[in-house]
């Protein structure tokens, strides 16, 4: 009897490799959902990304790239001037008349 608790004792755990491993199944199925949707973002995110800077008019990778024979680093905010110029345009067509043109 004493032999087996020496035994016993001496034994290594075994290794989990894989969080799915330890549940199988609603952590697992939550674990994985999770992977997918941080994946799945994060082409939009770039693209987000991306579409800030161009509205914040800061300079990105591909911006920065200039030739020698470019002096002037000038980055004009297009993005944000067209961005503002629609906002201007939606805002008339709907206060055109001081009345909101939709009724609930």
């Amino acid at each position: 009897m004493q032999d087996d608790l020496n035994t016993s004792d001496m034994e290594e755990p075994d290794v989990i490799e894989d969080a799915e491993e330890v549940a199988p199944g609603l952590a697992g199925l939550i674990t994985e959902r999770f992977r997918a949707a941080e994946t799945g973002r994060y082409n939009h995110e770039q693209r987000w990304l991306l579409a800030y800077k161009n509205f914040r008019g800061t300079f990105n990778d591909s911006s920065t790239e200039y030739r020698n024979s470019e002096r002037s680093k000038v980055f004009l905010k297009i993005t944000k001037t067209k961005v503002l110029a629609a906002y201007g345009q939606i805002v008339d067509i709907l206060f055109s008349n001081k009345k909101f043109p939709l009724v609930v």
